[in-house]
């Protein structure tokens, strides 16, 4: 049997649009062998892969983000809507100080309110406990590996991915630090190789590299580097999957948890696209001559996992 893996990009509330690639999987009868995810893609696969119930997922995720555990993270302080000259103003002063408080410490959302949210999301349970074998990809700040997580708690596991680096607190274990491996393993496919997985459908959050952006700040011109540097280890990652879902979500701000349902559609339209695809990529790998592929393909499992170790 064919085992189709699913890597879940990051994207905070871009990465809702994976409930919609769930709805349109399941509808094919397209069986998911194992899912590792990144951020909002560990958040919505470990849910799934703990209950195997898309329909439970729309209702979760409005209900989560009305709650006041939710709203304390804060994240309505990045949140850009059509705004006056004057309410950019404020806005672009709220940023900068938030920034400016990032100088002084290691994060700015305390532990318990990230704990308070993810104890209501994720079920208490180990990874091992899934039904669906599952990981998470967090980002080590010591070693500077990316850590495959396919043991342990499945919240703590969930709490690292999440944990964007000077926005939520880190984890410390076994002499890491670990924080959301966006930066490096966006849509991580390699943990879904590394799962055993014969054919990988990669979710990619994030669109092309936007060409009218100028900084005008030191601050800005990071940025812009970070921007370009993670872009290009995504398409590192994507360029080795059997298919990569692309959901249409460029004009949903990271930080707007108030378009569910229109993020939802878009990861539905986007994996009904792909479909036909993803029906040709698990033929392919049927046959006895690409099982003999995978199976030598397998043993440079060292290559494929250069950067990466588990936990």
């Amino acid at each position: 049997m064919v085992i189709a893996g699913l890597a879940l990009g990051g994207g905070s509330s871009k990465g809702l649009s994976h409930i919609g690639v769930f709805r349109a999987l399941e509808e094919e009868g397209i069986t998911i062998g194992c899912i590792s995810g990144t951020s909002m893609g560990a958040i919505i696969g470990a849910i799934y892969a703990a209950s195997i119930d898309v329909n439970k997922l729309p209702k979760m995720a409005k209900k989560i983000t009305a709650s006041k555990a939710f709203k304390k993270l804060g994240f309505s302080v990045f949140k850009r809507e059509e705004e006056s000259r004057l309410q950019k103003i404020v806005h672009l002063l709220r940023e900068k100080l938030l920034f400016a408080e990032a100088l002084f410490k290691p994060y700015l959302v305390e532990e318990t309110e990230i704990i308070d949210t993810v104890n209501q999301i994720i079920p208490d349970m180990t990874i091992q406990e899934t039904i669906i074998p599952f990981s998470t990809v967090s980002l080590d700040l010591i070693s500077g590996y990316d850590v495959i997580r396919t043991k342990g708690s499945l919240r703590d596991a969930v709490m690292t991915s999440m944990a964007i680096p000077g926005i939520f607190p880190y984890s410390e274990e076994k002499g890491n630090l670990l924080v959301d491996a966006g930066p490096t393993s966006a849509v991580p496919v390699f943990a879904v190789r590394y799962m055993g997985a014969d054919i990988v459908i990669a979710v990619s959050l994030r669109g092309k590299l936007r060409k009218e952006i100028k900084p005008t700040t030191g601050l800005e011109i990071h940025l812009r580097i970070d921007e370009i540097v993670t872009t290009r280890l995504i398409e590192t990652q994507t360029l080795t999957a059997d298919v990569v879902i692309r959901p249409d979500v460029e004009d949903v701000h990271w930080a707007d948890f108030s378009r569910i349902d229109y993020c939802i559609e878009k990861g539905y339209e986007a994996a009904q696209e792909a479909i036909p695809q993803i029906k040709k990529a698990l033929l392919r790998k049927s046959s006895l001559r690409s099982r003999m592929r995978v199976f030598f393909s397998k043993r440079k499992k060292d290559e494929v996992t250069r950067f990466q170790k588990t936990l």
